[in-house]
């Protein structure tokens, strides 16, 4: 696929225009005690995120109190600066180049999605690095959908294919685990986001599995946005086997993991937590939660409500009290 910029040259737009509009502090604000510190714990949290050279994020520090990220997505580049006030003082300068998105239009959209989602005192990075991923993904989708028809209806009919697949494996499978019953939580809603969780009991890692797959090729839950997952099971011998998925949802499966952990919950896969009838002698579980993402971010609050649910069904069904 080839992204040509008509003009010859990158298509760019600079901090001057990012962070425009009355979201910000005098730029002669002090630095505060806290800024430094925050501003360490969210680099820190995107070197864990982004640990692959796939990636493309590269950090340097520049004296103490300094630090610059550049971010290469698809032939495109983020470059963010963070000053010594950031996240309580003005939006962190930033620039954005392209050699093949050259519409003005364009650029101005995605400044304005990064400008609504700047909010002085809040940690905005990982927000900015994922929008302006899915804005360059969005935007390759229309390029390959102009470009060749034929492929996206062979695509389609891969898909359809590969749906059909999936649908006949877990009829065999359930005939495998007949005994796996999954259970659904009630749905919380805010700010137009949805969590919901699920919960089953297993015993072995086919179970949990079987119960993730099932609940994902759920027609209810086609149009869910995130299923994060984590299951604990405990053997006859004491070992425990542990894991967890985000699903895009980045550290969500890791709170759901600790939460179990937490809880002394094992042997159990969950989506969210709503379970009526209570499960005796076994403390293997798989949990997971299911969030329709409704357009407007709710930060670090979504972990909460993420871990909420699931400890409710947990507790509705007797599992912890």
């Amino acid at each position: 696929m080839e992204k040509n910029n008509t003009k010859g040259e990158p298509e760019r737009f600079d901090s001057v225009n990012v962070n425009q509009g009355q979201k910000s502090y005098d730029s002669e604000t002090s630095p505060d005690p806290d800024s430094f510190t925050q501003q360490q714990e969210e680099i820190e949290t995107l070197r864990e995120i982004y640990t692959s050279e796939e990636d493309g994020l590269e950090i340097t520090s520049v004296g103490n109190r300094h630090h610059k990220l550049r971010i290469c997505i698809e032939g495109c580049e983020l470059n963010i600066t963070l000053p010594e006030t950031y996240p309580l003082g003005n939006a962190p300068p930033s620039v954005f180049i392209s050699n093949w998105l050259g519409s003005s239009e364009q650029l101005k959209a995605l400044k304005e999605e990064l400008n609504e989602i700047y909010l002085p005192g809040e940690v905005i990075l990982f927000q900015w690095v994922e929008q302006v991923r899915s804005f360059v993904s969005e935007h390759i989708c229309v390029l390959e959908s102009q470009s060749s028809e034929e492929s996206i209806h062979e695509a389609t009919d891969l898909q359809q294919s590969e749906t059909h697949d999936k649908e006949l494996r877990l009829q065999n499978a359930s005939s495998l685990y007949p005994n796996v019953q999954i259970h659904h939580g009630e749905p919380f809603c805010i700010k137009k986001s949805t969590f919901q969780a699920h919960l089953a009991r297993v015993k072995t890692v086919g179970e949990a599995i079987f119960v993730y797959s099932k609940l994902v090729q759920d027609k209810e839950l086609k149009k869910v946005t995130h299923n994060m997952m984590a299951y604990r099971i405990i053997n006859s011998d004491g070992t425990i086997i542990a894991d967890n998925d985000d699903d895009g949802e980045a550290a969500a499966g890791s709170r759901l993991a600790h939460l179990l952990e937490i809880v002394g919950a094992e042997n159990v896969i969950g989506k969210d937590p709503n379970l009526e009838n209570r499960i005796e002698l076994s403390k293997s579980k798989i949990v997971v939660v299911s969030r329709w993402y409704g357009g407007i971010l709710l930060g670090p609050k979504r972990f909460k409500y993420i871990c909420n649910v699931a400890r409710e069904l947990l507790v509705k069904c007797q599992l912890i009290r």
